[in-house]
């Protein structure tokens, strides 16, 4: 028996009573697989990698400075599971396995989510919005749930939304061991779920409160030095906080930007609709929702951004928002659909919230005043005010129109972005543009699903569906050729291996999983690496450390970013080779690397030479011997 029982609801979306459930899951797949295509192991995802390389190949990168000083896999089991799965299937294999089936774990738990709704239409389009729109949360657009390569996360969220999950139904004994096995695989997904179900019993009983009077005896592992808890107890000085700033503003919610506070300004209107229009069980979780954001975000402000505090700080408690933004894309759908059976009104409310929904999903830099004219036509209705027809007829049909022009310049703008990045679009790719666009997957999907009720379509938007799914599954993984070598490499198979000792260290820009995975060899500086300081300080002194040398190049390498972007043809080898005076500088420093991989050469220290030539792509790489520039 449900914990918040369900009652029928009116207003629910007639459409796709009929249409059968091949039909339906059909539609979820393409739009999921067009929409979010697998590109390899990337992000944070070359970190995991190189924990697992350390499970595989022990003592192979102690030297390497993510390691050296403890990385926040001691927190997490996920590397030994993801280590036994790539020792048995190999790389390639073993990310693709996790991913397929984290994927899909996490759409069926969200259907079983959202089963109260009453609409089968209802329950298809939150999943299709689910595959649609934006999984982006928190600040600069770091993080985002379902992400489409293989990290800790990607197991913790479906586990964690299991046990949200199963406590909403009522299984309280079976949500418990489900919520301990999504800590194990990463604590700082599970820790939002458990802060939003204390919340949910808080709506039953009062008496959940006393569980806060526990938070005190944290402070007894802090005063023994019990990590994490010895946090609790360890300020951010300067020399450690200014790294650790400098590189991960997101961990600051002052610092965010105006996009993000607009992100998260819309996840909280849509759950507070969510929790006066939905039934019992979904208007719990929403209200629950919405008081974890309340008090995880205040707790981070006054802990991280006040304080700085390194354990509230390494916590990132905003990341409740998580959970937040994945509910609200799931009933939104549900939501427009109530709004736009009532009056005009509330029509135009619905719209409006949905110009504001499709421009704060696409970054949308004027977001904030759509959101404004949302709130305004929030207040409209929830004043009981009346409109004129004309006047409200005329508001609605503009609102639509720029409902729109809108979803057409938001794909314009995707395409025009991948074409200044030198991406060549194909026809994938553009699809990609345009289904991300939540009223063209939406609409399509909803067109696609009421079109079986009618005997003349049927054929039609059989072999739409078709097409989509076959299209999906043939286009879905974008892996570039550099990838899938790297991929299938072993530790110390590179050509440049043999001229490289065991344990030196290599400074490759831009190629970390490189270095750990095909060379073997520890990474002498990334920006990657410096993932681990907020947990230990010797990680963001030595961070900082091996920056100041390498000053001149990175600057140099962001001159010649901004000068790719404005000449496509501009070649990086031709346009932006350094002096070699700064080559000699980085190699006499103290902090210096031992070898430099680096995309030029013909200039003294060149003791090799490899040319990667797969398909077309096409590029010289040159190695370089510090030994020969001091």
């Amino acid at each position: 028996m449900d914990a918040f029982p369900t009652r029928p609801m009116s207003a629910a979306m007639p459409a796709a009573r009929t249409a059968p459930a091949w039909l339906a899951v059909a539609v979820v797949v393409a739009i999921w697989l067009l929409s979010r295509p697998y590109i390899g192991v990337r992000h944070d995802g070359v970190l995991y990698l190189g924990q697992v390389l350390q499970q595989l190949h022990p003592g192979l990168l102690d030297r390497d400075f993510f390691f050296a000083f403890g990385s926040q896999d001691r927190f997490s089991i996920f590397s030994s599971v993801l280590a036994a799965g790539q020792r048995a299937w190999g790389l390639p294999a073993a990310q693709l396995m996790v991913l397929l089936t984290c994927q899909a774990a996490l759409v069926a738990v969200a259907a079983w989510l959202v089963r109260s709704l009453p609409g089968a239409a209802e329950r298809w389009l939150a999943l299709v919005s689910l595959g649609a729109m934006s999984h982006f949360y928190g600040g600069f657009g770091i993080f985002s749930f379902a992400e489409n390569f293989v990290t800790a996360r990607t197991v913790a969220e479906p586990t964690a939304l299991l046990a949200l999950a199963l406590w909403v139904a009522g299984r309280r004994v079976a949500a418990v061991p489900v919520w301990l096995a999504a800590a194990a695989m990463h604590p700082l997904v599970a820790l939002p779920v458990a802060a939003v179900v204390w919340c949910l019993q808080l709506q039953l009983d009062r008496r959940w409160l006393w569980l806060a009077a526990a938070t005190p005896l944290m402070l007894v592992p802090a005063a023994l030095g019990i990590a994490p808890f010895s946090g609790l107890l360890t300020p951010l000085d300067e020399p450690w906080l200014k790294p650790v700033r400098d590189l991960s503003p997101h961990l600051f919610i002052s610092h965010w930007l105006q996009v993000d506070w607009m992100a998260l300004l819309m996840d909280v209107g849509v759950l507070v609709a969510a929790s006066r229009m939905l039934g019992p069980t979904l208007a719990a979780l929403a209200r629950a929702t919405l008081l974890a954001l309340a008090g995880l975000f205040a707790l981070s402000w006054v802990g991280a951004d006040l304080l700085h505090n390194q354990l509230i700080t390494g916590l990132q408690l905003w990341r409740v928002q998580w959970v937040a933004h994945l509910l609200v894309v799931l009933v939104l759908p549900a939501l427009l659909w109530r709004l736009w059976s009532s009056r005009l009104v509330d029509r135009l409310h619905a719209v409006v919230t949905a110009l504001a929904v499709c421009a704060v999903n696409g970054a949308w830099e004027s977001s904030w005043l759509l959101c404004a004219m949302a709130a305004g036509t929030f207040a409209l209705r929830r004043g009981g005010h009346e409109l004129d027809v004309r006047i409200a007829r005329l508001a609605l049909a503009a609102s639509g129109l720029a409902l729109v022009g809108l979803s057409v310049a938001l794909a314009a703008r995707s395409l025009l972005a991948m074409q200044a990045s030198m991406v060549d679009v194909e026809p994938a790719l553009v699809a990609w543009s345009v289904l991300r666009v939540p009223t063209v997957s939406l609409g399509l999907a909803a067109w696609l699903l009421m079109a079986w009720n009618h005997q003349s379509l049927r054929i039609l938007a059989g072999a739409i569906v078709s097409a989509l799914l076959v299209w999906g599954c043939l286009a879905w993984d974008r892996r570039s050729e550099w990838t899938r070598e790297l991929e299938r490499a072993q530790p110390g198979s590179h050509p440049f291996a043999a001229r490289i000792p065991a344990g030196a260290q290599v400074y490759w820009p831009d190629h970390l999983a490189a270095s750990w995975a095909w060379l073997g060899r520890p990474s002498h500086f990334s920006h990657q690496q410096a993932a681990g300081m907020l947990f230990n300080r010797g990680t963001a002194l030595e961070f900082s450390r091996r920056r100041e040398p390498l000053e001149a190049l990175l600057m140099q390498a962001e001159l010649c970013q901004i000068l790719g972007t404005l000449e496509r043809n501009a070649n990086p080898a031709e346009t932006c080779v350094p002096e070699q005076e700064i080559l000699d500088d980085i190699c006499r420093h103290p902090a210096g690397p031992d070898f430099m991989i680096l995309p030029y050469g013909e200039r003294r220290g060149v003791v090799a030479t490899w040319t990667f030539e797969r398909g077309a792509q096409r590029h010289t790489l040159y190695l370089y011997d510090c030994k020969q520039l001091r």
